[in-house]
């Protein structure tokens, strides 16, 4: 098992202003200590038409080769636009289609993991209903990632119900599939108030990506590192308890202002040290 200072820390790919070309934003990783990029596939254009433009995944392909810089991990947060929960048939069969085609462009680009966001939609209120809704399209999603050998896994999200590997674990265990996992976030477990050491025990060895981020109390998005209210430390920690051994991916939002690659290698910086004793 390796110590967790060794292993692969990841980019998210919307870190970077998305104008830049994917060799462009595979340099700018590697220059600033990352080991690989973390692609975003949101619900808006132009990423998601990505997912509709057969030649993305080889463009893609073309520039991981030109540079030696991996594509490991897909944050695919369409679903927040398209629940696979959602009361709206048209919603839920519109999310279930975006998941499949993700599937299909990581098999392409050579992409390990997809992390998913499980919203219910609406309320996000995990009646009877919805859970059955939200089930049934997981279903169809791990079916088809199991017949692709792709890996899904459900990131801990700012929902009152799904804010904790707990809750994401209940589904996991349902589906009892090695295609279905977990994704932590150590951000939006503080954000959201979540007791960190036991929570990632939880999750365990079915977590296969961590977010590193700092938060504050519901607030998940653009704290710089060292700013909020995370223990980088203690989260390390945990995770070396559990012997953890996925994927680390810094997760940042530069709002396509290219000012902010400034910032990327001083917070590369940061998570390395916070690290390093682990």
């Amino acid at each position: 098992m390796k110590h967790l200072k060794d292993l692969p820390l990841g980019l998210y790919e919307k870190a970077i202003c998305f104008s830049l070309t994917w060799e462009e934003k595979l340099l700018l990783a590697k220059e600033t200590g990352y080991d690989f990029i973390e692609a975003g596939i949101d619900g808006d254009e132009p990423r998601v038409s990505r997912l509709y433009d057969k030649k993305a995944a080889a463009d893609l392909n073309r520039a991981i080769l030109n540079t030696g810089v991996p594509v490991l991990s897909m944050a695919m947060t369409a679903n927040r636009k398209y629940p696979l929960g959602s009361e709206e048939t048209q919603t839920r069969q519109k999310g279930i289609e975006l998941v499949r085609r993700a599937i299909d462009f990581a098999l392409a680009a050579g992409i390990r993991i997809i992390h998913l966001a499980p919203y219910y939609g609406g309320s996000e209120e995990a009646d009877a209903n919805a859970q059955k809704r939200l089930y049934d399209s997981i279903g169809q999603c791990v079916t088809y990632a199991h017949e692709h050998c792709v890996t899904l896994a459900f990131e801990v999200i700012d929902t009152p119900v799904m804010s904790s590997l707990k809750n994401i674990m209940r589904i996991v265990r349902e589906f009892d599939s090695p295609f279905l996992q977990s994704y932590a976030d150590i951000g939006n477990l503080y954000a959201m108030g979540v007791e960190m050491e036991e929570d990632l025990t939880t999750g365990g060895r079915h977590i296969v990506g961590v977010h590193v981020k700092d938060s504050k109390p519901l607030v998940v998005r653009d704290v710089p590192y060292g700013k909020g209210i995370v223990d980088f430390d203690k989260s390390f920690r945990a995770l070396a308890a559990i012997g953890y051994g996925g994927i680390f991916v810094a997760e940042m939002w530069c709002h396509n202002d290219a000012s902010f690659h400034q910032y990327l290698g001083e917070a590369n910086n940061f998570i390395r040290q916070a690290l390093r004793r682990y």
